[in-house]
């Protein structure tokens, strides 16, 4: 947050010092000078935005790199359990595991960067849009589009968690059997 104010008022100053300088130059025409301060302001937009997305990547490829490795080893260590087991393979297969999340994340990561473009070209049509006095035209919004995976790549996913549940099952059973054979009665 104390990163985007700095942005917000390095901009605002660098917008003020514009159009202190440029006042004399712009003249009378009140087009030529609508038309010179959107330039200049979708400059500063745009510039304003490159900064703060390279930050928020920055930022957001550190928390991932500790979050993943943080959540690998409490899924591997949950593991040992089959009814964990049994939950992460389900979760595959109906595609709302951790997985079909990272890359619902990854489609919305890809789709931002277009999202911002379109809405900072709208948002420098006009001044009117800057004082809130106009509508932004929303027809042609690009859409987010996800698709998941396939069931064959599910199932795939899905095999070493049923796997590794029906062998844990398979090792209590047979450590159950031989201690019932082992036990004396009497």
């Amino acid at each position: 947050a104390a990163f985007v104010k700095q942005i917000s008022t390095e901009e605002n100053k660098a917008l003020m010092e514009w159009i202190q300088k440029n006042a004399a130059t712009l003249g009378q025409d009140p087009k030529a000078r609508e038309e010179a301060l959107m330039k200049h302001v979708q400059e500063v937009q745009n510039n304003a935005t490159t900064r703060i997305d390279e930050n928020n990547a920055m930022l957001e490829k550190d928390y991932q790199l500790r979050r993943r490795a943080q959540q690998s080893l409490a899924l591997n260590l949950s593991r040992i359990s089959p009814a964990s087991a049994l939950t992460f393979g389900s979760m595959t297969l109906a595609r709302t595991g951790v997985d079909a999340y990272d890359r619902f994340l990854s489609s919305v990561r890809v789709y931002k960067p277009i999202y911002t473009k379109w809405i900072n070209s709208k948002m420098g049509s006009s001044v009117q849009s800057l004082q809130g006095g106009e509508q932004i035209d929303i027809s042609d919004m690009p859409q987010h589009s996800y698709k998941p995976e396939g069931l064959q790549q599910t199932t795939l996913r899905a095999l070493p968690d049923f796997g590794l549940m029906i062998g844990l099952i398979l090792v209590f059973f047979v450590g159950a059997y031989i201690s019932f054979l082992h036990y004396d009665v009497r």
